[in-house]
């Protein structure tokens, strides 16, 4: 394929290429007269003429992406997770206020407790007892009303044997009758 060289405006033949230096020229030619052209007038306004109001297509929608199933599943535990979490909380609060209206109960029961105890120990009162007895008629006893008992004799204890027998016997009897009445229901 021989590259041949012609004069300006010449093809090569061969290689269906173009001259790159002649192209170069013909270019700055054309810029060149185009300048001569336009150098003495003066530039028109001119509105361009208005295109015909064209079709707006509409927007391709785009394909919604599909949650995977761990996305779905991970997003699962989370909202179960909050929801425990919540209920967790609401829980701690109904405990909470729980805690304190037993707090409450307790400090009004210590108090009844002080004050039963103190009327208690009023009721124990030797001068209280001494004038609610003397209201009823009691009066201490005289000399001629007490009496000494002599137990100075020696101890002793009898023991009554009854027909029920002892408790190890009882025991003994109802496990007999338990395991007969079992034997019975199997037979």
């Amino acid at each position: 394929m021989a590259d041949q060289r012609h004069s300006q405006k010449t093809t090569t033949y061969g290689s269906l290429a173009y001259d790159l230096d002649s192209l170069a020229n013909d270019l700055d030619n054309l810029a060149r007269r185009r300048q001569l052209e336009d150098a003495g007038v003066m530039p028109q306004r001119h509105n361009p003429p208005q295109a015909a109001p064209r079709r707006r297509s509409q927007p391709r929608r785009q394909a919604r992406p599909q949650a995977s199933a761990v996305t779905v599943a991970c997003l699962t535990v989370l909202v179960g997770l909050v929801m425990v979490l919540m209920l967790g909380y609401v829980q701690l609060t109904k405990t909470g206020t729980e805690i304190s209206r037993l707090k409450n109960q307790l400090s009004d029961l210590n108090s009844e407790h002080v004050q039963l105890v103190t009327t208690y120990e009023r009721t124990f009162d030797l001068t209280t007892i001494k004038e609610v007895a003397e209201a009823a008629g009691m009066a201490k006893p005289n000399a001629g009303q007490i009496e000494y008992i002599d137990l100075s004799g020696d101890d002793s204890a009898v023991v009554y044997r009854t027909e029920a027998g002892s408790a190890l016997h009882e025991l003994y009897t109802t496990a007999q009758a338990s395991l007969s009445g079992l034997w019975e229901y199997f037979r």
